[in-house]
């Protein structure tokens, strides 16, 4: 099936990706949206079952993206919020192709035998970031604070940590942030926000499994907290090839985590991200940022950003994205929060498992064809 979830480019394939939609200097992404004031809550549990399940299908069944449901294992799901006149968001309308997960085997455990089972990859680290920024509001520490691991002598930014793990996908990153949360913690608390097929058993690039969390000092300014050690003493049912204990997330526990981080309140406390508002914005911020935006020179703009040529051609106001790449299982997977220029909201995960023989520029220009082609149709 899968692997340790890693991003990792060739020189050649990151030159062909920086080609897709360079046609111009891209523009600055204006910052997020203000939430509204007043916004209408939407039927939650039009989150759970599509509110059509043929639409999608329908919609790629014919026409020159009809291959694609046969060839590429597309698992795609879409929540619409649709704007009033007010461009206020009122109704969240979900559509899925191939994206419900279901235990299809019924052996409790997240395999490859599963309907709507894909390889989640770097995705996860939006909810990783969202959980360590939640940690750190609950010990009163701004995100700029520093931590140092008990095996190490480099106090390091843990605000530059989450920058790096969802701009440019570093994985050392996220491997610090995963032992900062330590694993039964991390497993446990986001299950509990109703998120409850979200399971990492792995640090990225197969840095070990379960592995104990060292411990940690914490330092702002004066101020000097003490992490001791974590054990991880649990594994979580999900393989990610065979029966090898790996990462798992599927497409709804991916659209409930950007769904909890742009609308909290939607949700009981209980299931939202505890975040300072200046946190969350700062969150959102983040997601929004191409790697030269947030001052990476060494990386194309459209380096872990999928749907980054979409934007630029069709204008979005802002596109918060987050990408992940498979190798064992050629998958590749964007989570994505779109907003047009009209007020509309697209929440999106799309996971694609293409031919080998295609190049990773072939592959994102599927991608964008996909979603260029279904979301104007999405009523």
């Amino acid at each position: 099936m899968a692997i340790p979830m890693r991003f990792t480019l060739s020189a050649l394939s990151l030159g062909l990706l920086a080609c897709l939609g360079c046609t111009k200097p891209q523009p600055p992404l204006p910052p997020p949206q203000p939430l509204p004031s007043q916004l209408s809550q939407p039927n939650l549990q039009l989150m759970e079952q599509p509110i059509n399940p043929t639409l999608l299908p329908n919609l790629l069944k014919s026409g020159p993206l009809a291959e694609t449901t046969t060839q590429w294992n597309p698992h795609l799901l879409i929540g619409k919020l649709k704007a009033d006149s007010a461009r206020r968001p009122t109704d969240l309308n979900l559509y899925s192709l191939n994206a419900i997960y279901a235990d299809s085997n019924q052996n409790q455990y997240q395999d490859a035998e599963d309907k709507g089972f894909f390889n989640p990859a770097s995705t996860i680290k939006v909810g990783i970031a969202a959980l360590v920024l939640e940690k750190l509001n609950q010990l009163d520490l701004p995100r700029d604070s520093t931590y140092q691991f008990a095996n190490s002598n480099t106090p390091i930014s843990i605000a530059e940590d989450i920058r790096k793990a969802l701009i440019i996908s570093d994985n050392d990153a996220t491997n610090r942030l995963i032992q900062f949360l330590s694993f039964d913690a991390l497993n446990h608390t986001i299950q509990a926000k109703a998120i409850p097929s979200f399971m990492v058993n792995r640090l990225m690039l197969d840095r070990g499994t379960l592995t104990d969390s060292p411990a940690i000092t914490l330092q702002s300014g004066d101020t000097t907290q003490q992490l001791p050690a974590a054990a991880a003493t649990e594994s979580y049912p999900c393989w990610e090839k065979d029966q090898t204990l790996g990462n798992c997330a599927t497409a709804q526990d991916l659209l409930s985590i950007l769904t909890r981080i742009t609308y909290p309140q939607w949700f009981p406390p209980e299931q939202s991200f505890n975040l300072r508002p200046g946190d969350r914005a700062w969150l959102q911020e983040t997601l929004s940022q191409t790697p030269q935006q947030a001052g990476f020179p060494g990386y194309a703009d459209n380096y872990c950003r999928f749907l980054q040529p979409l934007s630029q051609q069709q204008g979005w106001a802002n596109l918060q994205s987050k990408c992940g790449v498979a190798l064992f299982s050629h998958t590749y997977v964007d989570t994505s929060v779109i907003q047009t220029q009209q007020g509309d909201q697209y929440f999106v995960i799309l996971a694609l498992s293409p031919p080998r023989s295609l190049s990773e520029a072939q592959v994102l220009h599927k991608m964008n064809q996909i979603l260029a082609q279904l979301l104007p149709q999405l009523p």
